[in-house]
């Protein structure tokens, strides 16, 4: 896993020095779609993390609140979408 992830800030490094030879602005326009894409891609994921503390317990569906999971856990996945 550690790999993996030097890999990718390794990439993510090379092609924003690579995009700082071609200019400052093609620099900002590359930080400007490197930034969206990480905002759109961690508000699903934050959504992800809040949803599994309203997991299901036992086999009747309720969470350990009393809740209906389900309810909970489509209430999430549309707050993700």
């Amino acid at each position: 896993m550690g790999v993996f992830a030097a890999l990718e800030t390794g990439r993510f490094t090379t092609v924003t020095y690579l995009m700082g030879i071609l200019g400052t602005d093609v620099l900002a326009a590359h930080q400007i779609v490197l930034q969206t894409a990480i905002v759109i891609f961690m508000v699903p994921l934050g959504m992800s993390f809040a949803a599994p503390p309203a997991s299901v317990n036992g086999s009747d569906g309720k969470t350990s609140r009393g809740h209906d999971g389900r309810d909970m856990s489509g209430s999430a996945l549309g707050w993700g979408l």
